[in-house]
């Protein structure tokens, strides 16, 4: 997987969960992408982007 694909797939999940979930605080969206941005950072330091989804995605929902 490479950046353009992790974005793509990265924004595609924050607006699925944006609008499935209907969340009404912009912190709680702005906190979701930081984390997307942790995850792209993790991601490129592990030399898999897959990682960085991954992290994504659990943080994402941890800290919902």
């Amino acid at each position: 997987m490479d950046l353009f694909m992790y974005i793509v797939i990265s924004i595609v999940y924050v607006m699925v969960i944006h609008f499935a979930i209907q969340i009404r605080d912009w912190f709680d969206t702005f906190s979701m992408i930081g984390l997307f941005i942790l995850g792209g950072i993790f991601g490129w330091y592990m030399k898999s982007y897959d990682a960085g989804i991954v992290f994504g995605v659990v943080t994402s929902l941890i800290f919902w």
